[in-house]
């Protein structure tokens, strides 16, 4: 197993690679994996995180991934030709470069990394003392947005008719 220091997580914590594939990996079909997989071969297919836990897809320099990923969070440093969703976060850093959509929580490309595609960032669901998801939140968040529109929207018309 591999260490690396996450820089989100705080002083002296850190997440385990608990996969790792090199440079003269090909793979072809799909890559379901729990925990931390970095992947610096060639993977033409899906990749999914499931299980306790999910996980976390690195994608290294020398990669070149041809997927559709859905995982819990996404690092990309390499090339990635596909769709990712995260249900947390994606991050491109240079040499990185992805050409197709994502969407995520969170993402964040750094400066000199390359992004080709659409991106949306989607509510993160609040979970519920139980486990399950809060519905009642974002269907409130979501009204207030409309109800505020609408406001906006009828205020405007009164100032158009006063001229």
């Amino acid at each position: 197993m591999v260490k690396f220091f996450n820089k989100g997580s705080g002083k002296g914590k850190h997440d385990v690679i608990t996969t790792f594939l090199c440079p003269d990996t090909v793979i072809e079909g799909m890559i379901k994996f729990a925990g931390t997989i970095r992947l610096d071969g060639k993977v033409k297919g899906d990749i999914l995180s499931s299980g306790e836990g999910a996980g976390t897809v690195i994608v290294g320099e020398t990669a070149k991934i041809e997927a559709e990923l859905k995982v819990d969070s996404a690092i990309i440093m390499g090339a990635v030709k596909g769709r990712i969703s995260a249900k947390k976060k994606i991050e491109i850093y240079p040499p990185g470069k992805v050409d197709g959509d994502m969407d995520a929580p969170i993402i964040s490309i750094a400066s000199g990394a390359v992004f080709n595609g659409n991106c949306s960032t989607v509510p993160t669901p609040i979970l519920l003392d139980n486990g399950k998801e809060d519905k009642t939140m974002l269907t409130n968040k979501l009204t207030n947005k409309i109800s505020t529109s609408n406001s906006k929207k009828d205020e405007t018309q009164k100032e158009t008719k006063n001229l």
